[in-house]
């Protein structure tokens, strides 16, 4: 079942990959590369999933994490990272993302993250 993904880099490379990845998969996808911009987008669109990087200019991820949760609370978010996080920096954070992935990661781990967030009932 085709579902609308909100892709949030400020790489474009990754943003293209993974784009192209969704699409082959049947997946619907808009994409922005930083977090003001990508809120913008969520505000005016209905999303299945959201896939974004936390550190990225003018609004990092766990930001926009806040503020989708705030208006979405059921929306599967999944931040990704070139960095490493300490399980005491994941457990300070006040709003939980449904799922960390480390860079660079696997597409098809990603599409098991699709799968698995995306057949609940939202």
């Amino acid at each position: 079942m085709s579902k609308k993904i909100l892709i949030v880099d400020d790489e474009e490379e990754i943003r293209e990959v993974l784009g192209e990845y969704l699409a082959g998969l049947g997946h619907i996808f808009m994409e922005a590369e930083n977090g003001e911009q990508a809120y913008e987008v969520f505000k005016e669109n209905k999303f299945d999933l959201v896939i974004s990087d936390i550190n990225m200019p003018k609004m990092n991820g766990l930001k926009l994490l806040k503020l989708v949760k705030a208006i979405a609370p059921n929306l599967p978010v999944i931040l990704t990272t070139g960095f490493e996080l300490t399980k005491q920096e994941i457990r300070s954070l006040a709003v939980k993302p449904d799922a960390f992935v480390k860079k660079p990661f696997s597409l098809e781990y990603i599409n098991y993250l699709i799968r698995a967030f995306c057949s609940k009932t939202i």
